[in-house]
């Protein structure tokens, strides 16, 4: 890992419990002890850094996307592991600040890297997915990831929201493995 990785590493870790869209190149380096002048050099700018953020943590979806589908059974049992990873109260820091980087920052891949990464995995209920329904997929779950964050502690609320994705997963996933 490069000074560049260790640079973004703790922006990412920083940012996750302190926010990033509201604070300077200055502020965010001085909260990981270092200097503006090095995110600079390793970001370009501010909007490269949140570049960097959004890139990230849309890769650590795909990483889990990866290791997920070569436990899973079938689509059902994936979407399931899946949505229990990133709607766990740990991972939660790092959803909120995908949401507010996507905010400010508008090349967010979308379902494309989702298709692409789902492309070639060890997981033979993946194999003919329709980008329509990858999109539709992806959407919903970061729409109810954004319900999830709006619930905060209320747990009525959370419990409606992991409600709403088991019955998601109940009606969308047969499309994934070919069934009618």
């Amino acid at each position: 890992m490069g000074a560049r990785d260790d640079l973004l590493t703790k922006v990412l870790v920083e940012a996750a419990a302190n926010g990033l869209t509201d604070r300077s190149l200055r502020e965010i380096a001085g909260a990981i002890d270092s200097s503006h002048r090095m995110l600079h050099y390793h970001f370009g700018s501010r909007d490269g850094l949140i570049a960097a953020v959004v890139q990230a943590t849309e890769q650590a979806e795909r990483e889990a996307l990866r290791r997920l589908a070569s436990e899973s059974v079938d689509a059902a049992d994936l979407m399931r592991r899946l949505w229990i990873d990133v709607s766990s109260d740990a991972q939660r820091p790092f959803v909120r600040l995908f949401f507010e980087t996507v905010g400010v920052r508008s090349q967010v891949t979308g379902s494309q890297a989702w298709l692409e990464a789902a492309t070639g995995l060890e997981a033979p209920f993946l194999t003919a997915i329709d980008p329509i329904d990858l999109l539709t997929a992806v959407a919903t779950t970061r729409g109810l990831l954004v319900e999830l964050l709006a619930a905060g502690d209320d747990a009525d609320r959370v419990a409606a929201v992991h409600a709403a994705h088991e019955r998601f997963v109940e009606t969308w996933a047969p499309r994934f493995d070919g069934a009618t």
